[in-house]
């Protein structure tokens, strides 16, 4: 269940920085099949300002059911795209979904 919440907010983390492909990645069947699920499960994030409103962000309600623990990571410390969408999701999840608690990783 953990693994699924994992799986499903990274695929939503990543979503907005998708871009449109038809090609094939070659790579191991489970690399694919999870190539395939994510691009059935992605979301669009259409915008990372913070006044936006959280609709497009939806989804990670429902991803998340009834989840207490929820850990956002990031693949780099110094992009400002990505500490925005981190900015929104936090405040998506203690404004609509009731988070109260917030521990930050800071290298």
């Amino acid at each position: 269940m953990r693994s699924n919440i994992a799986l499903a907010t990274c695929a939503l983390c990543l979503c907005g920085c998708a871009q449109q492909s038809t090609k094939t990645l070659a790579g191991p069947p489970e690399t694919q099949a999870f190539i395939e699920w994510a691009s059935d499960h992605a979301v669009a994030i259409e915008s990372l300002d913070p006044s936006a409103p959280a609709t497009d962000l939806e989804p990670l309600g429902e991803a998340l059911g009834s989840a207490r623990l929820v850990g956002l990571g990031e693949s780099r410390h110094d992009t400002r795209e990505q500490l925005l969408l981190k900015g929104r999701l936090v405040r998506h999840m203690v404004r609509d979904l009731g988070f109260r608690a917030l521990i930050l990783e800071e290298s």
